[in-house]
């Protein structure tokens, strides 16, 4: 199980759980999460088990923001690292082996697919 802290706009935060992993975030009735917004994609974005902990990852051309840098791929994920979609900011708390072994985390700036992307994190996390 994943607890996240949900907060739109200036509302109070809200604590979320989340049940099995992947996850997905989006407005989009098929969605783990279902968040508002006219920013926000029917798929938004992606909560996943990584080799190294948890990561979150943009679906299509949707934006996610990580520690207010724009991101496709971003992890381990960790308490302290603030993810933002269009109109929301949430917080994973106490992820489940959020730590990669080098403490290291990976991300992804915008621009490059999915798949670039995965195959870049995998290749330095096996390496």
């Amino acid at each position: 199980m994943i607890e996240i802290e949900l907060q739109q706009g200036v509302q109070s935060p809200q604590l979320v759980q989340l049940e099995g992993l992947p996850s997905r975030l989006g407005k989009g009735d098929s969605c783990d999460l279902v968040l508002s917004g006219l920013k926000i994609a029917k798929e938004h974005a992606e909560l996943y088990q990584g080799v190294s902990g948890l990561m979150i990852r943009q679906l299509g051309q949707a934006e996610i923001r990580v520690n207010h840098e724009l991101a496709s791929v971003y992890g381990p994920l960790s308490d302290s690292d603030i993810i933002e979609l269009p109109g929301w900011r949430l917080k994973v708390r106490d992820p489940i082996g959020q730590a990669s072994p080098s403490g290291q985390r990976w991300f992804c700036r915008q621009g490059k697919t999915n798949a670039e992307a995965v195959r870049r994190l995998r290749d330095r996390l096996v390496s």
